[in-house]
């Protein structure tokens, strides 16, 4: 399915329910992700693709890593620990050890 149909098609619900993790969390995950991207550090910047989109790596490791729920209001900080992230991400791209 391409992701552009997603929000368009009917399946995608089932899709989700029968996928297991909670589409709620997926889309904060996603969400945050997104969020990290627009921070002047750019940690994710060596695994964004020149359209934009993030390389599978980074969702992978967001899939394993700890992440609160972030409280209502600004804050300063990720509800998890970006440098965690990026180490995930390395250690994901290249591969298992052999």
């Amino acid at each position: 399915m391409d992701p552009k149909d997603v929000a368009k098609n009917s399946e995608a619900i089932d899709l989700a329910r029968k996928a297991g993790p909670s589409l709620p969390a997926v889309s904060y995950r996603a969400t945050v992700l997104g969020l990290l991207t627009l921070t002047p550090q750019a940690p994710l910047e060596p695994w964004t693709k020149d359209d934009g989109q993030l390389d599978d790596a980074v969702f992978w490791a967001a899939a394993c890593i700890a992440m609160e729920w972030m409280p209502v209001g600004l804050s300063e900080n990720f509800p998890f620990d970006v440098e965690e992230l990026v180490r995930r991400v390395r250690d994901h791209k290249r591969g298992p050890v052999q």
